[in-house]
């Protein structure tokens, strides 16, 4: 079940400026299994009520927006040969894209309802207790220094006994979404019936760093950090540990020219 909330505006090509801005909020609930082929885990098989949970793939704001400006042939431009080689065609495009992070999985429990039921259940949220040591959207995690998930917030049920945790919580998410490409580029007229396009392009134009997941199964793993202090294994930990910890790949750039005839 979704519930949802568009806003819209589009600005037509006008004196150079074409715009697209879009908002959606919305609320991703599901069951054991989405349409879109993701999965809800079970909590209690006992509780059908408890199947009913926040969708994995579940993001309350998304953001976008598109622009193109193309510098006018007005005034001097317009009956200025010299002009319009020089200046004329400038053009400047971008999309940008921000969207909520989708919601972590909480806790996998390690009491004995495995055993008794042959499924997991999952450990049971402490009131009070803050999720996060480090705010995953701060930009000023070192993976090579922070733990960033808190232990303390998440106990094992009873021996026997299921956990009373969702599966997921609305404060309970990865990192913000984040993607910033943009353009420059320039048309030029060769002669009749030729167009030459020049375009330099960048993706991840501001060079944000998107890391990975940290390690969120286990609530009771101990964080274990080696003689210089790095994390080496433990709940909340992000593998630093070679050049692939970061999902976004860094900023990048080509240059692209194309010939219309």
């Amino acid at each position: 079940m979704v519930r949802l909330a568009q806003l819209k505006a589009t600005k037509r090509f006008s004196r150079g400026l074409d715009f697209i801005g879009a908002y959606t909020w919305s609320k991703n609930l599901a069951t054991v299994t989405e349409q879109g082929g993701g999965t809800v885990p079970v909590n209690n098989v006992f509780d059908r009520s408890s199947t009913k949970s926040l969708s994995p793939n579940d993001q309350p704001h998304i953001f976008v927006a598109s622009f193109r400006y193309e510098l006018p042939s007005t005034g001097f431009l317009r009956n200025n040969t010299l002009g319009k080689t020089v200046f004329g065609g400038w053009n400047v495009s971008g999309i940008f894209r921000y969207s909520s992070g989708e919601p972590l999985q909480v806790p996998i429990a390690r009491n004995n309802v495995n055993q008794l039921t042959f499924r997991d259940t999952f450990a049971s949220r402490i009131p009070g207790q803050p999720l996060f040591l480090k705010d995953l959207n701060c930009g000023c995690i070192d993976p090579n220094n922070d733990f960033v998930l808190n232990p303390n917030a998440w106990s094992d049920p009873a021996p026997g006994t299921l956990g009373t945790a969702a599966p997921f919580y609305s404060d309970y998410r990865k990192a913000r979404l984040v993607n910033e490409d943009m353009a420059f580029g320039k048309n030029a007229r060769l002669r009749e019936g030729l167009d030459l396009e020049i375009r330099v392009e960048f993706f991840n134009l501001f060079n944000r760093l998107r890391l990975r997941e940290p390690e969120r199964d286990n609530a009771l793993a101990t964080q274990v950090r080696n003689a210089a202090g790095v994390p080496q294994r433990g709940f909340g930990r992000i593998d630093g540990s070679n050049q692939d910890f970061a999902l976004l790949p860094p900023r990048s750039g080509q240059i692209a020219l194309r010939l219309r005839f």
